[in-house]
């Protein structure tokens, strides 16, 4: 089932509430089915952990979609729209998830996209190209001209992310490979 937010993010997105099935023992829910999402087909899987107040990215990836499902806690998934000829282009959003009301979220190749934990959590992504470091680029997580509306002011980050350039120095570095 497609919630209203879809309408709201860049085409391509996808965010779809799934359904968990309680009983006494606790509760279920299925996060993938290949029927759901025919245009997006994982070949590889990761499991990550973050503490509150991390946040992951900004980051693009030339040549994959990537499939986020939160297992527990609480994030918010930044996004950008860098795509040349989208009616969305430039435009950022924050898109909160967390394991309470389960959704999955499906992001296309041109969304630049950061996830900042407001709590410990535990995500699962997949990725429907393997992971290869010569295609995936970093901006600096609070560049205004991102247009994120990040929910925090500071971050725990990665070095790799802490030195990330600016969006002009990203986007040079991206322009070369597929805008």
């Amino acid at each position: 089932m497609q919630t209203e937010l879809t309408e709201k993010l860049p085409a391509g997105i996808k965010f779809t509430a799934l359904h968990t099935n309680h009983d006494h023992r606790g509760w279920l829910t299925e996060i993938y089915r290949d029927e759901w999402q025919q245009e997006f087909n994982p070949i590889q899987w990761n499991v990550t952990y973050a503490h509150a107040g991390v946040l992951r990215g900004v980051h693009f990836h030339v040549d994959r979609a990537d499939y986020i499902f939160i297992a527990s806690g609480k994030i918010h998934v930044g996004l950008c729209d860098l795509r040349l000829h989208s009616p969305t282009r430039k435009q950022g959003y924050i898109v909160p998830m967390d394991a309470i009301h389960p959704h999955i979220m499906i992001i296309p190749v041109g969304i630049a996209h950061g996830i900042w934990f407001e709590k410990d959590s535990i995500i699962m992504y997949g990725l429907d190209n393997y992971w290869n470091p010569q295609h995936d680029f970093s901006c600096i997580w609070n560049d205004p001209e991102l247009n994120i509306p990040w929910p925090t002011q500071s971050a725990i980050l990665s070095e790799r992310d802490a030195s990330a350039p600016s969006y002009d120095e990203f986007m040079k570095n991206i322009t070369r490979h597929v805008l």
